[in-house]
């Protein structure tokens, strides 16, 4: 049988959000539990539509049942709600760990490029910046939000707080679309295994088929047929003519965040894994 906090987690999601979330709960627990307890800063939640006005009272609820432990905050941003605890200019906390790189994926461009400073990004970069600074508060009264303007841009946004190492930016003066297609791309995961003990058959009959190559590049927790004992923790991907150059770097930021955060409350083992995606149309 399912233990008792997972039946709670089921009990309080389906009576929130019914019938749609009846599929992904347990994809959605695993998610906001990451964020609970800092295994990521945040996370983008697309298991299912949700309003940020449920979704902040629903993160309550949880926290008054005492399935999480902090009261945890919820940023709209354009339509798309983002789960978090508290907002960190730099993730991993760990100072051996240095800024991510920014890919320019501009449709203009003739092949993704890294980008040499961040000049450009400085306007959502202060954005990012002014979020970590305002959303401190460990008792939240209300969903945060961020308009979107012409001078935002999103995909960099998600990559700052999501916590990458290697984030998206495009120029939108040049167009609303990327460079990306007809480009393999290097897909990085980091995942949390499961205790054997941990397993059952109810968990085993929750995990569904997902085509990898048709999720966003921010997406969240992805669970696949074939690793039923364990949860997508982080799912980011690069242009594969750029994997040698960033390798490292992402290699190290993984290092960093294993040996920083507090895994084994959720997990009995993480690894990052890498491979190459063949070349598909992109969304951001």
């Amino acid at each position: 049988m399912m233990c008792d906090t997972a039946v709670k987690w089921k009990r309080i999601t389906l009576s929130t959000f019914g019938k749609a979330s009846k599929a992904a709960w347990h994809r959605a627990m695993l998610d906001i539990q990451c964020v609970d307890k800092e295994l990521k800063p945040a996370c983008l939640f697309d298991l299912w539509s949700v309003c940020p006005d449920v979704m902040f009272s629903y993160l309550k609820s949880l926290h008054k049942e005492g399935l999480v432990s902090n009261q945890l905050n919820v940023l709209l941003v354009g339509m798309d709600v983002i789960v978090y605890k508290s907002l960190s200019k730099s993730w991993p906390k760990n100072p051996m760990f240095p800024n991510p790189y920014f890919v320019d994926i501009t449709v203009t461009l003739a092949k993704p490029v890294l980008m040499p400073g961040t000049e450009n990004i400085i306007e959502t970069k202060t954005v990012f910046d002014n979020l970590c600074h305002e959303t401190r508060s460990p008792d939240p009264k209300h969903p945060q939000e961020i308009k979107i303007s012409d001078s935002l841009n999103v995909p960099t946004l998600f990559g700052l707080l999501l916590g990458y190492p290697c984030v998206y930016w495009y120029d939108t003066t040049k167009g609303e679309e990327n460079n990306l297609a007809g480009f393999a791309l290097r897909l990085f995961q980091v995942k949390g295994y499961f205790d054997s003990s941990q397993l059952s058959r109810e968990r085993d009959s929750m995990y569904t088929d997902n085509n990898i190559q048709n999720d966003k590049l921010t997406s969240g927790s992805i669970v696949t047929k074939d690793d039923r004992n364990c949860a997508i923790i982080y799912s980011f991907t690069v242009p594969e003519l750029l994997a040698v150059a960033v390798r490292d770097k992402v290699w190290a930021w993984y290092q960093a965040w294993e040996s920083s955060v507090s895994w084994s409350h959720l997990f009995s083992k993480v690894a990052m894994s890498e491979q190459s995606l063949a070349p598909s149309a992109v969304c951001l």
